[in-house]
Order: structure tokens, then C-alpha cells, then sequence
């Protein structure tokens, strides 16, 4: 049956809501106009069907709108007890009333996602609720698990081997938990999780590596692995060699490890955070993303530069990468009594972006970042994050000269330019001698730079910034600039995110 048009292409007994309709159709009365739907009737299967993508927050906004929607959590497939408005049910009890009351009453046939951010009691009563909720999800075809158990003692809860057994699991993160396996542990096989791609463990023992292992020969999909905040053994290893899909390992936080050996002919990602070691892997040549956060001993402070001369070269083939001062520190030239020794051990000549962190510099400044920018000859966006960066000029280090000295080397040493180079990015820049001495730098030497953003200090920082407005900073820096289309911008410290964002977060594993 065809539906009756009005002389405007508009159903009849459909009252537009666009205030473009409402000015080009006839004037109505009020009372009229009043007793009109505003949208026509939907069924209720298509009515559930939209509200069952909300997380349970909206559901639960929804709740308040009309009285039709008051049983839309039963139907919801975010199950997300993450948000806020859980994280405020302190009370243990009640927490767990709730997300078990909503487990029971959902009457959907598919689950999603189940987020549970929770401090259950370690014992057998709480580990079977757990486990029924594990249960229940799987049923539904859930696709993705997230379970934040922190424990107030220090604990991690036990979990049952069954959530390694349900089939539709795409993603697993997994915090403050560890797995029961049944005896003998050496036979223990993973018989589930064929679809599995997210593979995320965070404050867990790995020392024991039976449970890695085995996700590693069953989950033939697997894509990304990211252990954070984690204990390995000293040797820590990854075989997965048969995976042709894994191309992302993010170990951050190790503690007390030696070396790190991959097998995983595919690996394209690699976001490493702990002491510097040798990475053993077969083919360095398909890396292309990289984050270096090497930490110091605690024994010392200056690192292996034969370590890091080797890291460098076996990753000589990236594209992007984000690091800290120290591994610049460590990498820069060694210099005394006028006798420079330059290192070209590795050159980095397909590197494209680069993130610098100068956090927890010692004497890193502008001689030490044009030494390492150097052997980058291909870099087209520089993102330097001057947090945290102080004045070099005043810092000693055992078995280094004064970093003034290494500044007074920029007076006869011809540092490289940059015909690539196109945006330069300076976030929590300041205005202080040092910084605008590298902005001036970078304007001089970027034969192509297109634009050079600079983004203002927190206000939270309580640091004094000497502001000088763009115009003032165009007009000062535009005789130096050597490329005719260059232009400087100043943002907020809120607009970081809005223009000319890096691939990689400052804290993407919480540092």
C-alpha cells in the first residue's frame, strides 16, 4: 500500500521537525499542531534493536524519557560497568547487586561487550559469581571481555580456565588476575578463542609462561599483545612464528629482564618501556613502529652504548617513532679536551615522524637532538613535548662535559638541514631561551617546513610562560625562515589533540 503525499514529497500525518520544514509548510494551530506525532510509530523490535547498541549508562538515560524505554537494559549489549557512575558504587555489595540483577534480567539475544571494574573477595563464593557471569556472556556470543580486578591486598584473583574456551571472543584484557589451570599445568592447551585478535594482560605474574604459550599456539587470529606493568622472566620470549596475522608486541613496565627474543616473522609494531636489553628477533626488516622508553639501572644512570648502537641498528628501518631524552643522551657524541668521537654506526633513513619526550632529561639539549635528528635524513614531522625540560647548561654528569660545551659546538659544526621536513610540532613550549633557540633552528634548517606548531603549557603546570603572541613570533622568526611558505601557530594546551596529532599518545600504557 503506498503511503499519501502531500503537495511537498511529505508523508500525510507527518509533522516535520527540521525548522527548514516547519518555515515552507501552511501555519498550523497550536492544538493541531499538538495532537500530531512527531515522528511516525516505530515497531517495538526496531525500537530495541537501536536502543540495544547504548552502553548502560545511556540505557539508563534512557530509562527517563518514557516509561516504554524503562526495560531497555534488558536488551543491551555494552554491558560496560566501567563507567563512572559504577566506579562510584564503592560499596562492594552493591556493585555486585548490580551487575548481577542486570546479568540476570537480560533477555538479549547477544552480548557484545562485558567491562567489569571491580574488588571481589579471592574466594570460592565470589569466583563461581564470576565465573557465572563469564558463562552467561559466552552464551550470548560475546565478542570482547575486560576485567579490571584490582585488589586492595595485593592479590590477584583467580579466574577459571573457561574463559579461555568461548569461541565468539575477539578481545581479552585482563588486570590484577590470574588464571587456575587445571594439574598438570605443562599439558595445558587452550581449546577455545579461534577469533581472538586483542590480547591484553596488565599488573599479571608472566613469570610462568605456560598460560602465554598456549594463547600463542590456539589463537591463530591473534594481532596485538600488549603485557603491561607485568613480571617476566629474565629471558623473556614470544614464539609465534605460525601467526601470520601478529603484527603488534607491547611489552611496557618490564621489571628485572635481561632480553627479549621474538619469533614473529610479521611484526610490524614494537612499544618497548623497561631496562635497556637486546632484542633477538629473526627479520628486523618489516618494523616500521617503534616506541623506545628505555629506563635507567638503578645502579647507574648512563646506559650500554653498545647496546644502543646495536638497538638502533637493528631497527634502522622505521617510520615512526617515539622515545625519551635518555636514549638521545646516551647516543649523543662523547666529547672532551676539544676531541669530539661521532658514532655513524646506524642510520635511520626511512624514519618519517619522530616524538621526542624530554621529561626526565639530564643535559639533553639542542647539540644532543640535531646529533641524533641527523642520521634521519627522510623526517618530515618532528613533535618534540618540552615537559619537563629544563636548562641544560647548568647540569654535570659523571663522564660527560658540560652540556655548555656541547652548545658551543653548534658554532662550528654545520648541523644537517632538512628538505623533508614539513610540520614541527612543540607541545608545553615555554618560551625560554633554550626552546626558542631550537625553534629558531628548526625555521632555519627546514628548507620545506610548512607549519610549526606550538602548544601553551597547562595551566596545572603553574609554570611562568613569558607568552609572545603569533604575530609577534612571525614577524620575529620570518626573516630566518628558509622556507617561503612557512608559518608559525600558537594553541591552548587543550588543542593538542585537535591539530596535528602524533600517531602515538604520551601515556599509552598509563606512564
Amino acid at each position: 500500500m503506498e503511503t499519501a503525499h502531500n503537495n511537498m514529497g511529505v508523508p500525510e500525518g507527518f509533522a516535520p521537525t527540521s525548522s527548514i520544514l516547519i518555515s515552507t509548510t501552511p501555519q498550523m494551530n497550536r492544538s493541531k499542531r499538538a495532537r500530531e506525532p512527531p515522528i511516525p510509530h516505530l515497531p517495538d523490535d526496531v525500537v530495541v534493536m537501536i536502543l540495544s547498541f547504548l552502553n548502560i549508562k545511556q540505557l539508563a538515560q534512557c530509562a527517563l524519557v518514557a516509561k516504554s524505554f524503562c526495560d531497555s537494559h534488558k536488551f543491551g549489549r555494552r554491558l560496560d560497568f566501567e563507567q563512572p557512575i559504577f566506579k562510584k558504587l564503592a560499596r562492594r555489595r552493591l556493585y555486585i547487586s548490580t551487575v548481577g540483577r542486570i546479568l540476570d534480567q537480560h533477555k538479549g539475544p547477544k552480548i557484545q561487550s562485558l567491562k567489569l571494574f571491580l574488588d571481589p573477595f579471592n574466594d570460592d563464593e565470589h569466583r563461581t559469581m564470576v565465573a557465572g557471569w563469564i558463562n552467561k556472556a559466552g552464551r550470548k556470543g560475546v565478542e570482547e571481555f575486560d576485567f579490571d580486578f584490582f585488589q586492595k591486598s595485593n592479590q590477584m584473583f583467580l579466574l577459571p580456565d573457561g574463559i579461555f574456551k568461548i569461541e565468539t571472543l575477539r578481545i581479552l584484557r585482563l588486570s590484577f588476575c590470574a588464571v587456575v589451570l587445571p594439574e598438570p599445568k605443562n599439558n595445558f592447551v587452550v581449546t577455545g578463542l579461534p577469533c581472538l585478535r586483542i590480547l591484553s594482560f596488565r599488573e599479571m605474574d608472566l613469570r610462568d609462561m605456560t598460560v602465554l604459550e598456549a594463547l600463542f599456539k590456539a589463537c591463530s587470529k591473534l594481532e596485538t599483545v600488549e603485557l603491561l606493568h607485568c613480571f617476566f622472566p629474565k629471558y623473556f620470549k614470544i614464539v609465534a612464528e605460525h601467526l601470520k596475522k601478529f603484527k603488534a608486541c607491547k611489552p611496557a613496565n618490564v621489571l628485572e629482564i635481561v632480553g627479549v627474543a621474538i619469533d614473529a616473522p610479521n611484526l610490524t609494531t614494537l612499544h618497548y618501556s623497561g631496562p635497556l636489553v637486546l632484542f633477538r628477533y629473526k627479520d628486523f626488516d618489516k618494523l616500521t613502529d617503534c616506541i623506545l622508553d628505555f629506563k635507567p639501572h638503578r645502579a647507574y644512570l648512563a646506559m650500554d652504548r653498545y647496546k644502543l648502537d646495536q638497538v638502533m641498528y637493528d631497527m634502522s628501518n622505521i617510520e615512526v617513532l617515539t622515545t625519551t631524552s635518555r636514549l638521545l643522551e646516551g647516543l649523543c657524541p662523547k666529547h672532551s679536551d676539544g676531541n669530539s668521537t661521532i658514532n655513524d654506526f646506524f642510520c635511520l633513513s626511512r624514519l618519517k615522524e619522530i616524538q621526542l619526550l624530554m621529561e626526565g632529561s639530564r643535559y639533553c639539549n639542542l647539540f644532543t637532538i640535531v646529533s641524533f635528528l641527523g642520521k634521519c635524513p627522510s623526517i618530515e614531522k618532528i613533535h618534540i613535548d618540552c615537559r619537563g625540560w629544563f636548562r641544560a647548561d647548568m647540569v654535570l654528569s659523571n663522564g660527560y662535559a658540560l652540556a655548555v660545551q656541547q652548545h658551543s659546538l653548534l658554532d662550528w659544526v654545520v648541523g644537517p638541514s632538512y628538505p623533508n621536513l614539513k610540520v614541527l610540532k612543540l607541545t608545553g613550549f615555554k618560551f625560554e631561551p633554550h626552546e626558542m633557540k631550537l625553534l629558531s633552528y628548526f625555521v632555519e634548517t627546514g628548507l620545506n617546513l610548512e607549519i610549526v606548531a606550538i602548544f601553551l603549557p597547562s595551566p596545572r603546570s603553574k609554570e611562568t610562560v613569558p607568552f609572545m603572541d603569533e604575530k609577534t613570533l612571525n614577524n620575529q622568526l620570518r626573516p630566518k625562515m628558509a622556507s617561503p611558505h612557512g608559518r608559525i601557530r600558537v594553541f591552548q594546551h587543550f588543542e593538542d589533540q585537535m591539530f596535528y596529532p602524533s600517531k602515538h599518545p604520551r601515556n599509552w600504557y598509563g606512564r
